[in-house]
């Protein structure tokens, strides 16, 4: 795992994931993001799950606020986990340079368009 005192220090700033040398190179340690490939596959599937939910807000938008709070609430969640497995993969991508690393990479693009 991390870096146990990993997070915002105490004026509030965000420190960089911890790292470690093997075999002569720092690597980053990624645990805090995901455990592991197979934890972040299972999060891409469940937050692209969640994206193709967000067009059931459409018709209730400009009901009542408390509908626009849902939708929000529904669309900033989606973009909070999206932006964490697009981190994950492009850092896990800069430390391996295999096609695993380059095929999540490729899985997020498509869920953009």
């Amino acid at each position: 795992m991390g870096d146990p005192g990993a997070g915002p220090d105490a004026a509030g700033a965000v420190r960089a994931p911890a790292s470690h040398r093997r075999g002569g190179q720092r690597e980053l340690d990624l645990g805090d993001l995901y455990a592991s490939v197979e934890a972040w596959s299972a999060a891409h599937a469940k937050t692209r799950a969640q994206a193709e939910q967000l067009d059931r807000f459409k018709s209730s938008l400009g009901k009542d606020a408390s509908d626009m709070l849902k939708a929000l609430s529904a669309i900033s969640d989606a973009q909070l986990q999206a932006a964490r497995l697009a981190v994950y993969a492009s850092l896990q991508g800069d430390e391996t340079r295999g096609c695993g690393a380059q095929e999540r990479r490729s899985r997020l693009r498509r869920c953009r368009r």
